[in-house]
């Protein structure tokens, strides 16, 4: 039987609608999966990869996380990422549909990046 060492970070950032906002805190290299939760109880989230800032996150090509619920992100570590997280351009962003509201990020990781 194996033991996994995993710790987590949370976080969390207002929405701002219309415009793309980042969490204080940067996805850790050695990040294997990533929560976004969403306690509110009429807007929806958006979560996309881009650049903080004016303009309004597409609704088409992004994750949406309804109204009180919460979505769970397999991302893997960072050896085994697609894109990077960290990187100008790559940084997750966020958005909502309607109003001003808090995402709340959970951060799972591992003991290996």
């Amino acid at each position: 039987m194996a033991i996994v060492f995993t710790s987590t970070a949370s976080t969390g950032v207002a929405t701002v609608t219309g415009s793309k906002v980042v969490v204080p805190i940067a996805v850790p290299d050695n990040c294997y999966s990533i929560v976004f939760q969403n306690d509110d109880a009429t807007d929806t989230i958006l979560v996309a990869q881009g650049t903080a800032g004016a303009g309004a996150i597409p609704l088409i090509g992004s994750i949406h996380v309804r109204p009180n619920t919460s979505f769970v992100w397999d991302c893997g570590t960072k050896s085994e990422r697609v894109d990077d997280l960290t990187a100008a351009g790559s940084l997750l962003v966020f958005d909502s549909t309607a109003n001003n509201i808090p995402v709340y990020v959970t951060y799972l990781c591992g003991n290996k990046a």
